[in-house]
């Protein structure tokens, strides 16, 4: 019950703070997408994936995979 009220309630951990090799931008894309209010996730997996690779540095793919 801890786990699942945890899912439900608690904020995630800012991935930056645990792994410092990991840049403000790129903790940023994947707590967005953890929100617990879906409004405020992005709208699909296809944006989440661009917003990622950009948090990254790397350029987005395009839908066909080149």
């Amino acid at each position: 019950m801890q786990i699942l009220w945890a899912h439900l309630q608690d904020e995630p951990p800012d991935l930056a703070d645990k792994r410092p090799e990991v840049s403000k931008e790129v903790s940023w894309a994947v707590l967005s997408g953890l929100e617990k209010e879906a409004s405020k996730r992005p709208p699909s997996p296809i944006a989440y994936s661009r917003m990622v690779q950009v948090a990254a540095g790397t350029p987005p793919l395009s839908p066909r995979g080149d």
